[in-house]
């Protein structure tokens, strides 16, 4: 029984991370798209990072993904020092599964949103302190408590790994 549900949960797990992840796989790449001329231009972005304090460990996981992110990016070309005020904010929440078989697996969501100074076209004098989300992925994983610090650290980087070649496509074809 434990089992069965265990593959039921995966099996949904990749299902809503499948439907979240057809509007990336579905771009082309070899002409302009929305992603394309929202990510041009971009030099310099302040990275934000949070983990749930509900997981095990979250502040050393923190710090891991941080700088994992950080020299990633930096290898990328980006400035981390947020001239542009372009946030690139990485969460991780996890959701306890509430079945007692499953008491060493936590369900986890990691989310990577790129958010962006704005003003507002009808009145440029009300600005949002907050931003806009100018990209996004979303990912939705079941982890044993066990693996959890080496699946966390893949996701995020699988997601970081997606910014980064979006980016990229913007500026090769930002001249087109």
């Amino acid at each position: 029984m434990k089992r069965t549900l265990l593959i039921v949960m995966v099996i949904l797990c990749i299902a809503v991370g499948y439907i979240q992840g057809q509007q990336i796989e579905n771009r082309d790449y070899d002409s302009k798209s929305v992603v394309q001329e929202q990510l041009k231009g971009i030099k310099s972005i302040t990275l934000l990072v949070y983990v749930d304090y509900e997981i095990p460990d979250y502040s050393t996981i923190k710090d891991e993904i941080y700088s994992l992110c950080a020299e990633k990016l930096k290898n990328e070309g980006l400035d981390l020092n947020g001239d542009q005020n372009i946030i690139l904010r990485i969460d991780v929440n996890s959701f306890p599964i509430e079945i007692v078989e499953f008491d060493r697996y936590l369900l986890l969501l990691v989310r990577t949103e790129l958010k962006d100074e704005a003003r507002l076209v009808r009145d440029p004098n009300l600005g949002n302190p907050h931003g806009y989300i100018t990209w996004s992925n979303d990912w939705v994983f079941i982890s044993s408590l066990e693996s959890l610090r080496s699946s966390i650290k893949e996701e995020v980087l699988i997601r970081l790994e997606s910014f980064c070649i979006d980016r990229e496509c913007a500026e090769r074809f930002a001249s087109k």
